[in-house]
């Protein structure tokens, strides 16, 4: 049986609030619920058009801010050359990234494997925001991201070093402020931690070779 969640105090962090799921919990893929999303500073964002929450979280219009839509690459210059991708092709390609739904983003958690690093840079911020506004709808996509930004064992061919390597500085940091969502928001055990602190030493690992090359 799984152990008691283990839920931050909402006075030390304003970004998030969950709505409470029972004295038990399963591991966060059993235990997807929706978040409902609140400002922290400032006047109501407002709905933008595409999904039915009373506000919009700060997170995501800056997932909005700083990844843009246009311009939007060519379905075969974002999805790999291979068999069994039509639904990519169905459901991406060629659109722009903030017209997907949650439930479209599910549908293509295979994303990660079969686009390539222009594709993968272009829609994570679907991704992203998917997870974020309605974490039930987009399922499995919260295994896919905190295995890319940890760099599990199939996200470490060099393929995926190209897709770091086009993620500009303040995409890095919408990416480090992600990572802080999903500790907050699934902080039921060790290994949630685990995750957590491997994604920030490898995004920090990341950041620092940039620097460097930058400093150079």
């Amino acid at each position: 049986m799984a152990g008691p969640c283990l839920r931050k105090d909402a006075s030390t962090n304003t970004r998030y609030n969950a709505d409470a799921i029972g004295e038990q919990c399963g591991p966060p893929k059993s235990a997807m619920r929706s978040l409902k999303i609140t400002k922290s500073i400032g006047a109501d964002i407002g709905d933008l058009g595409r999904y039915p929450t009373e506000s919009m979280d700060l997170l995501v219009v800056d997932i909005a801010s700083y990844f843009p839509v246009h311009p939007i690459p060519r379905a075969r210059d974002a999805i790999i050359d291979t068999y069994m991708v039509e639904h990519l092709h169905e459901i991406l390609g060629d659109k722009p990234w903030p017209s997907l739904s949650p439930i479209q983003c599910r549908h293509c958690s295979d994303g990660f494997t079969f686009l390539t690093p222009i594709g993968l840079h272009y829609y994570l911020p679907a991704y992203m925001t998917a997870e974020v506004i309605d974490a039930e709808e987009a399922d499995v996509v919260i295994d896919s991201l905190i295995g890319l930004f940890q760099r599990a064992r199939f996200y470490r061919d060099d393929r995926y070093l190209d897709f770091w390597r086009l993620v500009t500085n303040d995409q890095f940091a919408i990416i480090g402020r992600w990572v802080d969502h999903y500790e907050i928001a699934y902080d039921f055990n060790d290994c949630t931690q685990s995750k957590v602190a491997t994604a920030r030493t490898w995004l920090a690992s990341l950041s620092d070779t940039r620097h460097s090359h930058e400093g150079g």
